[in-house]
């Protein structure tokens, strides 16, 4: 699924800096303050807010259907690092 970013949002910022770190939002991989800056970000732009929350109800919903298949671990790290692959092949698909 392709969708269209606009390179400049609502106040002026970047909409396809802050997409660009919602993964690592959603994955709990910034320090706080970095996290706080960037939610302030999202809810300026309801373009970043609804990406934010597809790939949040879509983490969500992978991680439900993994857990209760009772999966290893290892099953598990490689599904989300294809899913992440996947997302990284569509962001480049994205650049103009």
């Amino acid at each position: 699924m392709k969708r269209d970013l606009k390179i400049f949002g609502i106040g002026g910022h970047n909409c396809k800096s802050v997409v660009e770190k919602v993964e690592i939002l959603l994955d709990g991989e910034l320090d706080k303050e970095t996290e706080c800056q960037l939610i302030k970000e999202i809810n300026k732009c309801p373009s970043c807010l609804e990406h934010y929350a597809i790939d949040d109800a879509f983490k969500k919903f992978v991680k439900n259907k993994i857990d209760r298949k009772n999966c290893t671990k290892d099953l598990k790290d490689e599904i989300l690092n294809k899913i992440k692959h996947i997302d990284t092949e569509s962001e480049d698909a994205i650049e103009p």
